[in-house]
């Protein structure tokens, strides 16, 4: 899986955080998927879970595969 792939699909989850703070957001079922895939990218390209969601955007740009 391509690191661009990986920082693509991360940063579309950071824009939606908000999203995931409002109820209505509940109704659907797609936070758990897509999250489930970025950790399964980070995983493909050896990056830790817990540095996924927590690292600076600059840091995991330049995470080594």
């Amino acid at each position: 899986m391509s690191k661009f792939l990986f920082i693509k699909i991360l940063n579309k989850a950071r824009a939606n955080v908000a999203l995931r703070e409002d109820r209505r957001f509940y109704e659907f079922s797609c936070d758990y998927y897509l999250r489930k895939m970025i950790l399964e990218l980070g995983y493909e390209l050896n990056i830790p879970e817990t540095d996924i969601f927590n690292l600076t955007w600059q840091k995991l740009k330049n995470a080594k595969n």
